[in-house]
């Protein structure tokens, strides 16, 4: 059970874990995930009005993005780092990713934490980039590594 979570960060963790449990229990926990996920983000960006880079370059749409979470507070950029393999993207992640916590509860739960930031990261390049990308957890430490892979076609002007 998560302890010590306080103010926005606070707020983030124990919402995070509360949707993993919640999709836990109905089932599909990727898909219910996904969902939700899908459904903040595209109000974080409407809301915020991020300012992002070239939109059909995904390593500068995530460092832009990056650089807006980190202006907010949220993480910080420089303790990611980023590179490209051909198509893909890679990257690794240190101590204070945003979704830490939420991670490590779930853990300590004895679940396989689902890396919010490589669905978060997913739906942004989906979203803005307008190209889909299956994120994935490669490795759950410190750093944790993701890899981005770009799947299917192109999206359409409103992400899908």
């Amino acid at each position: 059970m998560p302890v010590n979570g306080t103010g926005l960060q606070g707020f983030l963790d124990y919402w995070l874990y509360g949707v993993v449990k919640t999709a836990e229990e109905l089932g599909n926990a990727r898909v219910f995930l996904r969902a939700v996920q899908e459904d903040s983000i595209r109000k974080f960006l409407e809301n915020e009005r991020v300012s992002f880079g070239k939109p059909c370059d995904p390593l500068e749409l995530v460092r832009s993005y990056d650089r807006h979470l980190d202006a907010m507070g949220i993480l910080e950029a420089s303790d990611i780092d980023y590179r490209t393999e051909g198509e893909a993207l890679e990257m690794t992640v240190g101590a204070t990713c945003p979704y830490r916590s939420a991670c490590n509860w779930l853990n300590d739960d004895g679940a396989t934490p689902p890396c919010f930031r490589a669905v978060a990261l997913s739906e942004v390049l989906r979203i803005a980039g307008r190209r889909r990308y299956e994120g994935k957890l490669r490795t759950f430490s410190v750093p944790c590594r993701l890899t981005f892979n770009p799947i299917g076609m192109e999206a359409t002007d409103d992400g899908t």
